[in-house]
């Protein structure tokens, strides 16, 4: 499965912007659901990223994401499972 919410907001508003930490409640409460469904079936779970993500002021002064260079926060990649 995919859930692209946190990734698409933290483009838009940075990764350490209040809306990130918004999506990730909600990609919490999502992903709550599916372990408890998939747990039913006995399936192990595994859960990553694709990749990091650090902030960038844009030209007008607002904040973004963006990713790609060789920097601490753009090559930690979450992985857990359960």
């Amino acid at each position: 499965m995919q859930y692209g919410l946190v990734d698409d907001v933290s483009h838009a508003f940075g990764p350490y912007s209040r809306q990130a930490g918004d999506a990730i409640a909600r990609s919490d409460k999502w992903l709550s659901r599916c372990i408890a469904e998939l747990r039913k079936h006995e399936h192990g779970i595994i859960i990553l990223a694709d990749h990091g993500q650090h902030e960038f002021k844009r030209s007008d002064g607002t904040v973004g994401g963006t990713h790609g260079e060789d920097i601490i926060e753009d090559c930690i990649v979450p992985l857990t499972w359960t």
